[in-house]
């Protein structure tokens, strides 16, 4: 299945995350430098809860209004229709993917919020298009996960976490868009390779930009291989054409 992030809504007009953030900083007090020293160690819950802290209500309105606008769809993400039929999970707000599975007559039976992610197995066994919304939507504060608070209201608690990360893994991924940062969800996935080994458990992939040098490319590797996800390096000037070569790759061998 297909766990795609920010990167294929840029194309659409919507913004990643540090350029949701970064707009965001100028109207409030936050130091820039140090919100960029938390953006570059990838803490970004922790600089979401910061702005969210600083702009109050204002927060909400704007991710609303940022990511719950529908924008002309463009880019590699129309692929996707064409090449995975059961389903897609993303932590994206927008409703970039529902509306290209719609656009080519292949609307999803089901969209399922982050707290459902452990009956993604069986729906999809029942033969249902489901698109998982791990993060929620933009338009409901109630169910988003952005800010750490968010995090720990939805995930603070028990092992639901947990639980997810292990539904969501018993298929193959792969991670389109994603930069795959330090995050809890990668450190869930982390825990289940650590529990029950990386035999045990389905193997993922990721599409990423090849790091500036050998030696970060080993760190990087290392640290996506204790996850069981592996890296597929592509130049980091080639974002779209290379996600659009995978995807058009993938198609002619019909998968």
């Amino acid at each position: 299945m297909p766990f795609i992030g920010a990167g294929l809504s840029v194309s659409s007009g919507y913004p990643g995350w540090t350029s949701f953030l970064k707009q965001h900083i100028r109207e409030t007090a936050i130091d820039p430098a140090e919100f960029d020293q938390m953006l570059n160690a990838g803490q970004y819950e922790e600089a979401a809860q910061k702005l969210a802290d600083a702009l109050g209500p204002a927060f909400n309105e704007g991710v609303e209004n940022t990511f719950g606008r529908s924008r002309d769809i463009a880019g590699c993400v129309q692929m996707l229709p064409h090449v995975f039929d059961s389903g897609v999970i993303t932590t994206n707000f927008d409703d970039v993917a529902k509306r290209c599975y719609e656009a080519e007559g292949k609307p999803f039976s089901e969209e399922l919020s982050g707290e459902l992610s452990q009956e993604l197995p069986r729906k999809l066994a029942e033969g249902k298009r489901i698109l998982l919304k791990l993060h929620g939507t933009s338009t409901s504060a109630r169910s988003r996960i952005l800010t750490s608070s968010e995090y720990d209201r939805h995930y603070g608690e028990g092992n639901d976490l947990q639980r997810a990360i292990e539904a969501i893994c018993a298929r193959t991924l792969l991670f389109i868009g994603c930069s795959l940062t330090v995050d809890r969800t990668l450190s869930a996935m982390k825990a289940l390779v650590q529990a029950k080994g990386h035999d045990n458990i389905a193997r993922h992939y990721a599409l990423l930009p090849v790091p500036n040098s050998n030696a970060e490319k080993i760190v990087r590797r290392d640290a996506l291989m204790e996850c069981n996800i592996y890296p597929i390096w592509y130049p980091a000037d080639t974002h779209d054409e290379s996600i659009e070569a995978l995807l058009m790759a993938l198609m002619e061998d019909g998968l």
